[in-house]
């Protein structure tokens, strides 16, 4: 148990389960000794959970969209560049929107297909996809 997280279970096995406590890129590191405590191996690798708890927080509806009018709910504290791409990369809709807000965005003009509706914060870029009916 540390600041960071704590081994809910697993503790001694090859697989345990952390809570975290904090947020943002976590360092895990990992050695393996044999019965005389000797590191046999040790590996490290690196997780942002910020990223999943950010993306839970974003929602875009209704999906699809049948009259071209879609609403971006951001529930993450956080002000955010909007940006609303089709498949091939093409910008169609550039914006801004305020941490805990909702903004009503009219894409009616826009063919019927797929879309990517971007939210980039300064720690974070969240993507959803969304279908023009």
């Amino acid at each position: 148990s540390t600041a960071e997280g704590d081994i809910v279970s697993g503790q001694g096995t090859n697989h345990i389960v952390i809570k975290w406590n904090i947020f943002g890129n976590l360092k895990v590191s990992v050695s393996v000794q044999n019965d005389c405590g000797l590191v046999k191996d040790s590996i490290m690798f690196f997780y942002d959970n910020l990223k999943d708890i950010v993306d839970d927080k974003i929602k875009v509806y209704p999906n699809p969209s049948k009259d071209g009018i879609i609403y971006v709910s951001n529930e993450y504290d956080s002000n955010s560049t909007l940006v609303i791409h089709n498949v091939i990369g093409e910008k169609v809709y550039s914006g801004f929107i305020a941490g805990k807000s909702k903004k009503r965005i009219d894409i009616s003009g826009l063919s019927k297909g797929i879309y990517f509706v971007d939210l980039i914060f300064i720690d974070n870029k969240v993507s959803k996809k969304i279908i023009l009916n």
